[in-house]
């Protein structure tokens, strides 16, 4: 190792009395995370997960909206080096709805129509009659009602996940609980995960090449003329004296 002050001028990386960092060479940074919000919305978009709901109809989840992305994600270069720091959280609603055999959307069945009710009658006998057939009435309504809650065909929910590596816990909720909802749980916590843990390598290779900037802009170099005085220099002095 050369001593202070012995050393060659033509070297690519000398001391700088204005401490200059030349080309980026030393230390360069770039914060990308405007560019990785869009990213992720993008790519959380893409996701859509069909499977067998039973002998006749499937069942359809996707992302309906991605509502929040915060953190921050940031490119730096150390010394010829490309390297990425990022942690966001995101946030946003799904939603699964029932298919036919084409793949249509089923509708969801009619609401039970309420039945005007009747005026009671003058004799006395008449009105508990009256009153008894309004009870059984009105039981089968509220049976009809659950029955088209339990026949739904569209669940939402929320999901969320912290987004730093490549297989980040990801959560999926719903308040109903419906037949289809169950199915929705059972179906998010295996194919749905791993569906975000694939969006999660994209945009960490996405991130690695660059995000939306030009990467060389970033990673600067020493010259060629610099790296090639310091080979003629080393080359130099190796020569017999």
């Amino acid at each position: 190792m050369a001593k202070v002050g012995e050393g060659d001028s033509r070297w690519i990386v000398e001391e700088r009395e204005d401490g200059r960092n030349v080309n980026n060479w030393h230390w360069s940074e770039r914060n990308v995370s405007k560019w990785a919000y869009e990213r992720v919305k993008q790519l959380l978009s893409q996701i859509q997960i069909i499977d067998a709901y039973d002998a006749d109809r499937k069942v359809k989840c996707t992302i309906s909206s991605v509502d929040k992305v915060e953190g921050d994600a940031v490119l730096y270069n150390r010394k010829g080096k490309l390297k990425t720091v990022h942690d966001l959280k995101v946030s946003g609603k799904w939603k699964a709805q029932i298919l036919d055999r084409d793949g249509n959307p089923i509708a969801p069945p009619p609401a039970p129509k309420e039945e005007p009710k009747e005026e009671p009658k003058d004799n006395e006998n008449d009105k508990e009659k009256e009153k008894e057939l309004q009870k059984e009435k009105e039981k089968e309504r509220e049976k009809e009602r659950e029955n088209a809650s339990k026949e739904k065909t569209v669940v939402l929910g929320d999901f969320s996940f912290e987004l730093y590596d490549a297989e980040p816990d990801v959560t999926f909720t719903t308040s109903s609980n419906t037949p289809l909802a169950s199915k929705c749980r059972t179906l998010l916590r295996s194919r749905g995960v791993s569906a975000v843990h694939e969006i999660a390598a994209k945009f960490m290779a996405d991130l690695t090449a660059g995000g939306d900037i030009d990467i060389k802009s970033l990673q600067k170099l020493p010259s060629a003329n610099l790296a090639a005085e310091a080979k003629a220099a080393t080359s130099s002095s190796s020569l017999p004296m």
